[in-house]
Order: structure tokens, then sequence, then C-alpha cells
């Protein structure tokens, strides 16, 4: 069933011409650098399924006995022999709090060497008092185990654009879904509640191949002894080779971080805690880091999260502090990355009566402990005023990349996403030129669905369309990478709360298939 539901779910998109790059398979020449780079693109979460063994199939039952909160409850409150039922999931399932029991005691899970699978191990407590559980995982020598708690947060809605068909969650939307994963092995269970946590399996590339038998343990106070569970890993041969050649980025809002936690503005607390943020988005496939030169939003806003610093001791006249720029780059190549991502130069289009590459990006400047924008919200994109800013900004830029040794690992930005009109392609031209003139050094990748861009000789180098509009480049042969963030939506891959997860699961086979050369998300922390 599962794989008829992945066909369908994805069909739409697979339905796409071929790429000219694609090989057909010939023996173990077909795991080349593509396929290898689709299998490594996969999330967390190989092939699983019921286990063949003499063990009674369905979830394992334990009664309990009945317990009375403060006193204030009687036995009649509960529907059933108050009992506890645990089972085991693949990563493919989403486990919601209002989720039935499930079906598997035993799991099999097949996995390469070095990499990642992920299953979950589930609670649900048919009773009427909340419980606490712990989780844990023995057997795994020489493996790698995390057991994480699945957090709930709350969906209001199902994501507009889209049939009930490609949703995930029927039912149990508008409600609680399951997303943030908590490193805590503990969690509390309400009553008639469900609870999953999410085991990763860190295969390391020597591991004997092999199966593995592990034991997955609940210990609760209410439990006369642990309830136990089995995941049978088998360990294949085939050794994942590390992704090459294929960047992929998270676009992120270090304000939201900073916001969140309601710390001042790149503080010190902010710079304690960035580590994890950036060691993490390593772990989930990033290896590209957008770093926060400027404030990418048209919003004004009291605090903008531009790490470069800039003064303007008279009109017109900039001076450029680098030092929180160099702080992160240094931070970010600690976390292992290699590669950089600037900010836009010029702001997006947002009103349809307004075209793209209208205005400058918003810069500030602080003032007695306050942002201000360093020139009118109206300011022309290409005009004296931020022609004269570019001027003087531009050649420090160049020295900065320089001299960290980051010119050859960039990716530059012009705009976002611009429009189709023809105003829309005259602004960009133009500030294309003006870059060209002040900054020949500097080669430019945008997010643009429009194929006119990507055609247009000398205009962009890296041109990123939306997954549902790559088709254009292919027929083209214009080398691309692909992107989604708000959009697509209906049929198209995305990863919204309520995609099914096979469907994202699909991705790299996707990016594959599409011939893109990277993939660009908008949606790490926003």
């Amino acid at each position: 069933m599962k794989g008829t539901l992945l066909v369908r779910l994805v069909s739409p998109i697979l339905a796409m011409k071929k790429p000219a790059n694609i090989h057909k398979p010939s023996g173990r020449a077909a795991l080349g650098p593509g396929l290898l780079l689709a299998l490594a693109l996969a999330l967390p979460g190989p092939v699983s399924g019921a286990a063949s063994t003499n063990t009674p199939p369905g979830p394992l039952v334990v009664e309990t006995e009945f317990t009375s909160g403060f006193g204030w409850n009687w036995r009649a409150l509960e529907r059933t022999n108050p009992h506890v039922s645990f089972w085991l999931e693949s990563s493919l399932t989403r486990v919601f709090p209002t989720s039935p029991v499930g079906n598997s005691r035993v799991l099999r899970q097949l996995t390469p060497r070095n990499a990642r699978c992920s299953f979950q191990a589930c609670v649900r407590n048919e009773r009427s008092w909340p419980m606490d559980v712990e989780c844990a995982v023995t057997g795994a020598e020489g493996l790698k185990i995390q057991v994480r708690r699945v957090g709930f947060v709350p969906q209001w809605n199902f994501t507009a654009d889209t049939s009930e068909s490609e949703l995930d969650g029927l039912g149990r939307i508008p409600g609680l879904v399951p997303d943030p994963l908590y490193p805590e092995p503990k969690a509390t269970v309400g009553p008639w509640a469900a609870q999953p946590f999410w085991i990763s399996v860190q295969v390391p590339a020597d591991a004997k191949p092999g199966v593995r038998t592990l034991t997955v343990r609940f210990t609760s106070a209410v439990l006369k002894q642990p309830a136990a569970l089995t995941c049978e890993l088998e360990i294949c041969p085939l050794v994942v080779e590390p992704r090459k050649n294929f960047p992929v980025t998270h676009w992120w809002s270090a304000d939201a971080i900073y916001d969140w936690h309601k710390q001042p503005v790149f503080g010190e607390e902010w710079w304690r805690m960035m580590p994890a943020y950036l060691e993490n988005m390593m772990q989930h496939g990033s290896d590209v880091i957008l770093v926060p030169i400027f404030y990418m939003r048209r919003e004004i806003v009291e605090r903008p999260s531009q790490l470069l610093i800039i003064n303007e001791p008279e009109p017109g006249k900039y001076q450029f502090d680098w030092s929180r720029v160099k702080r992160f780059v240094d931070m970010a190549k600690q976390a292992g990355f290699k590669q950089f991502e600037w900010s836009h130069f010029w702001s997006y289009k947002v009103e349809p009566s307004k075209s793209s590459v209208d205005t400058p990006q918003r810069l500030y400047k602080w003032v007695n402990g306050k942002a201000q924008l360093l020139w009118p919200r109206d300011t022309d994109a290409t005009g004296q005023v931020y022609r004269g800013f570019l001027g003087q900004f531009l050649p420090e830029f160049h020295k900065f990349l320089q001299t960290e040794g980051l010119l050859e690992r960039s990716y530059f930005h012009l705009s976002d996403e611009p429009g189709g009109d023809p105003k829309d392609l005259a602004n960009y031209r133009k500030a294309r030129e003006l870059l060209k003139e002040l900054a020949p050094w500097i080669q430019v990748m945008d997010a643009m669905s429009d194929i006119r861009y990507g055609r247009e000789k000398g205009l962009t180098d890296i041109p990123v369309p939306a997954v549902h509009a790559a088709q254009a480049y292919i027929d083209e042969k214009i080398p691309h990478w692909v992107y989604y963030c708000m959009g697509p939506r209906g049929p198209y891959l995305n990863r919204f709360f309520d995609t099914p997860l096979p469907k994202i699961r699909m991705s790299g086979w996707l990016f594959h298939r599409l011939g893109a050369k990277g993939f660009l998300h908008w949606g790490y922390t926003t």
C-alpha cells in the first residue's frame, strides 16, 4: 500500500520529462553520483516492515492497576480495564496524540552503512490518569543511538490549495501535530493519548553487515516490569558515499532565534546558542550557510538581524565594521561549513502593484541604540544613493572575502524570485549591469521560476526555479538548482506539517529526476 501511495503522491512531478543526464541502469554503474545523491538526500528511516518472527502480531498491551489521581475519580471512568499499549512505527508515519494504537511489536529495518536510519517507539496511555514513561535502547554495540521525545505543536488549518488526497492528518488537524524532537528520553503521557519517541541509529561505514537485534524498553512506575519491543536492524554491505557536488542550503532568520529567547540583538547569549543551531543544520544535510550580513526582509523593524555594522559619519560616507561577520564565519567553519551564501543586494516583490528590484535592500545603522534606515524606503534601486553605497561597500566586501579565503566558496544574490512583468525584467537587468560594473567578480544565484531570467545570457549564473517550474529549465538544458518554501503546494513536493512523510522521503530522487545541481529551502527558522 505504501508503494502505491508514493507513486500517486509524486506522480504529477515524476511524470515530467527525464533530463538528459539521467543514466540508464547497467549493473553497479547505476549507483553513480546521481543515484548516490538521491540515497544520501533521502530522509532518515530506510525501508521497514513487520518482522517475520514467531512474535504475536499487534501491539504489546500491559494491564495496570487502577489509579485514581487525587482520589476524586472512580472506577467507572475507565472505558476498559486500565492498560498501556506499546508498539514500533516506521519513520514514514506521523504519530499524533490522538493516533490509535499501532500494530507492530517487532519492526524490521534495512539500512546501508555510513547512514542514519530512524524509527519510532510509541506508547498509548489507555487510562484516565497521566503516566510518566522513559524509553531506552540496548543491543546497539558499535552503533550510535539517540532517543528523543517527539513534541507537538498546534496547526490551526490544513495547508491551503491542497486536496485531501495530498494531506496527512485528516481527522486530526486542526490539532496538535508532531514536529520538534527534544533531546530527552522521558515523557508524561496524558489520559487516552499517544506519545512517540524518535530513535535515530547512526551506522558507521565500517559496521559489520548482518542483522542486529535492538531491544526497546519502556519503564514506568505504573508498570510492574519494563515493556520490551524488538527492532531487527539489517545492515547491508553497501556503504553510502558522502554527498558530493550537490550544495544544500536552508535559509534561516537570526532574529527568529534572539526574539524567541528574548535576547539582545546578537548578544552574547545568542552567540553561545548558535553553535548548536549550526551543528543541527549540518546534521540535517546543509553544507552551505546563509550569512545574514544584511537584513533580508522588506518590513521595517526595530531589531534587524544585520551582522554588518554600518556607520555613516557624514551623509553618503560609510564605515564598515566586519567583526561580527568574521565571528559568525569562524563559528560556521568550526561547525563544518565550507560554503557561504550572502544576503541579497536588492529587495523582493511583495505587492502586485509594485515591481521587482524596485528598492535597495533595507540596510540599517544604529544611532543612540536604535536601528535607523540608511535611506528612505522608496529610494531608487540603482540611483546615486545606492550606487554610492555599493561603490564603497563592494571593494571592502571583496577584500574581506579574499582575506578570509571565502571568495571561491561563496554564493551571491541579487533579488529573490523576480516577477514576470516587463518592468520586473527591466529592473533586474539594470541591477545586474550595475553589479557587473562595480563588482565583476560576483556571480549571481537567485530563486527565479520564470524561464526568461535563466534564458537570457549573462543575466544570472545559477538560476533556482521552484520544483514545479524546473521542467522549463530542463527543456532548455539550462543548469539549475531547485527550491521550495511557502509553495508550491497541492501535488508538488514540499515540507509542511501535513505533507505526507513518504512524499518528503522522495526528495533526493526528485532532485535527481529534475537534474538539479543544488537545493535551497527557506524554512529552517522563520
